[in-house]
């Protein structure tokens, strides 16, 4: 209950920053990878449930998983 609730509070922030960087002509996972490079500077602080699943499907990118099966698995954790 609590992970939900957290990722819910944190989505619309990510999209807006999804948003702002390819607005900027980041691509999606240029713009993902950053969000998720933000995150790990301050992971310390706190652990969020939305980037900590972010990281996972980086990850996942890295390792020669596509990117859309890679937001699909992000999608349904």
């Amino acid at each position: 209950k609590e992970r939900e609730s957290q990722m819910i509070a944190d989505y619309p922030e990510m999209v807006s920053k999804l948003a702002i960087y390819m607005g900027a002509g980041m691509s999606a996972r240029l713009a993902w990878e950053k969000i998720v490079t933000d995150y790990e500077k301050k992971r310390t602080v706190e652990k969020r449930y939305l980037y900590e699943e972010m990281w996972i499907a980086l990850q996942e990118m890295r390792s020669g998983v596509s990117e859309v099966a890679a937001y699909g698995r992000f999608g349904k954790r």
